[in-house]
């Protein structure tokens, strides 16, 4: 089995120490580096190698086995999931949070959708065709313009942040003037 909790692993002291033994599981199937009927390690084993508390692990086991993502067999041991279905899905729910995280801190620096959507096509090296002004609809023909718009019944709609200081037309706003609104 590849080592996931080797010298790097690092708990952090503010969040509890279960849900970080799920998720780095999670992330090892996610990636592929766990496949499904892999055997994890024995809590015990587990608990000794990162040096927490056995029943801090064993309630990890237990919230993954209810997840769906491992399953124990008595004798033999803890394996990941033959459920494709359930790593497809657990895949889909990881690449979803992290997106809605990410352009929920982009929105909280004050980036617009078009913003946004004209970054990460740019990092993904496919430039919008004709700029992407996807705020303002100007592509009403492109598939991909009611998903970046979040049209209702899309499923897919980003609004703001929560807590987030969007600017309102003709506020002033520093957010705004760099848009191209005036300095008021």
């Amino acid at each position: 089995m590849p080592e996931l909790f080797g010298s790097e692993f690092r708990l952090d002291p503010t969040r509890p120490i279960y849900l970080q033994i799920i998720e780095r599981f999670q992330e090892a199937v996610a990636r592929g580096v766990l496949q499904p009927g892999d055997q994890i390690p024995a809590q015990r084993e587990l608990a000794q190698r990162i040096g927490v508390n056995p029943n801090t692990v064993q309630r990890a086991y237990r919230e993954m086995e209810v997840m769906g993502l491992v399953e124990t067999a008595r004798g033999t041991g803890t394996f990941i999931t033959l459920d494709a279905g359930r790593v497809r899905a657990l895949r889909e729910d990881l690449a979803r949070q992290a997106v809605a995280e990410f352009v929920r801190r982009l929105q909280d620096l004050g980036f617009t959708r078009d913003e946004i959507a004209r970054r990460v096509a740019a990092a993904l090296g496919t430039p919008i065709p004709g700029g992407g002004d996807l705020e303002r609809g100007s592509h009403p023909g492109d598939p991909d313009n009611s998903f970046h718009a979040g049209s209702p019944g899309s499923g897919s709609h980003v609004g703001p942040a929560r807590g987030s200081q969007a600017a309102s037309p003709g506020s002033g706003s520093p957010v705004e003037n760099q848009q191209g609104g005036t300095p008021s």
